[in-house]
């Protein structure tokens, strides 16, 4: 027989007895109201006056740390222990080297007999001005910083590397050798974006051997100049004369790389005659001087009688390779530059510019419409320059 709902009831009240006790309800009663309370409390509000403590505090440790660090980036330099400034002189002895250090732990090391300066010191670059001599150098590299090492008409720009640098002011013999990572030269004869030597390349440069004297009836004039030829029948000769003085300012400032005071200062000593007296040196320094200057009237007179008067000279055919640049670059004239192009190819061919040189022609070649004529150079540069910076190029020509 199935029990009744009250027969379940029963049983169910009788399992269950009395329950919790009143003392024991009670007490959870008040467990349960604390928990709620500590729930729902609100929190607390921050103290402003403290949080604005604070964040003054933090900003002043942080100014402190960038006036640290800043301070710490600037750098100073040393020379036989003694810090120095910009613009002191630097000598050694004959037999004697001198360290030339740096907070950074750079060093420059001065070979005996060598003259220098430093030329500026600053957190972004550093500069030093080689007279005279042999100076080694071991950069480490920062971000943000470089080096520059002048030295006549050159000047060798690095971010980080071991390399050296010399120079003759006598015979204008320049000379870098890289024994690690690389640098870019720019300056003098080499092309206006300069040369890239990378760890163990050398780069140097030798003023051109003078020709063979030849006598002159009784009167020959020994030219004593570097890198000029000998006098020729009616030339006047060279003298000590203010005026001498006066070209070798405009060949020191161009040497400097100050172009445009050299062009002013030819400009008021007489540009036209001094293009007509120059030696062979100097008036290449002049002509550079004003091909950077932008003054390409004056840059192209200068080559052009620089070619005339010391035809089949090293810097004649220089002066080729400047004239192209001037058409290329200045006054916008494409075949002009082709032209004399051609001509600086046909007497170096094989020259530390003549890479540089086709590439150029290729260019201009394939932007004429001239494809045949630029498969031909593309030739040319594969038989010379197998592995220049180029050879890419030329070889996706020559196989079109």
């Amino acid at each position: 027989m199935k029990p009744s709902t009250e027969d379940v009831a029963a049983r169910f009240a009788a399992g269950l007895g009395e329950g919790p006790s009143r003392a024991t309800l009670a007490a959870q009663r008040v467990r349960v109201l604390e928990m709620a309370q500590r729930s729902f409390r609100p929190r607390a509000r921050p103290n402003v006056r403290v949080l604005a403590v604070a964040l003054v505090s933090l900003a002043a440790a942080a100014l402190v740390l960038v006036l640290f660090l800043t301070r710490e980036r600037e750098f100073a330099a040393k020379f036989r222990g003694i810090g120095i400034e910009v613009h002191a002189p630097l000598a050694t002895g004959e037999t004697s080297a001198e360290t030339l250090d740096f907070s950074d732990g750079s060093t420059v090391v001065l070979e005996p007999r060598a003259l220098a300066t430093l030329s500026e010191l600053t957190a972004k670059h550093a500069g030093l001005h080689l007279e005279g001599g042999k100076v080694s150098a071991n950069i480490h590299k920062h971000p943000g910083m470089t080096w520059t090492v002048t030295a006549g008409p050159y000047a060798v720009h690095v971010v980080g590397t071991r390399f050296s640098v010399e120079w003759n002011a006598g015979s204008r013999a320049f000379e870098v050798l890289v024994r690690e990572g690389r640098v870019r030269v720019t300056g003098g004869d080499l092309p206006p974006d300069g040369v890239l030597v990378g760890s163990g390349g050398r780069l140097e440069r030798r003023p051109p051997v003078p020709a063979p004297e030849r006598a002159v009836g009784s009167n020959v004039s020994e030219r004593a100049s570097e890198g000029e030829r000998p006098a020729e029948p009616g030339e006047k000769a060279p003298d000590a004369s203010p005026a001498a003085s006066g070209r070798a300012a405009i060949s020191a400032l161009a040497g400097k790389g100050k172009y445009r005071e050299a062009l002013a200062l030819a400009e008021r000593q007489g540009f036209e005659r001094l293009a007509n007296e120059l030696p062979e040196n100097e008036l290449l320094l002049l002509a550079n001087a004003a091909r950077y200057s932008g003054d390409a009237g004056r840059a192209r007179l200068a080559l052009l009688k620089l070619r005339q008067r010391f035809a089949g000279r090293p810097a004649a055919d220089l002066a080729a390779l400047y004239l192209a640049k001037i058409a290329e670059d200045m006054t916008h004239e494409p075949r002009e530059a082709v032209r004399w192009l051609r001509t600086f190819l046909q007497s170096s061919p094989s020259g530390d510019l003549a890479a540089g040189a086709r590439a150029s022609l290729m260019s201009l070649l394939l932007r004429s419409g001239d494809d045949v004529s630029a498969r031909a150079v593309a030739e040319d540069y594969l038989r010379y320059h197998a592995n220049g910076p180029h050879a890419d190029e030329a070889r996706a020509l020559v196989r079109e």
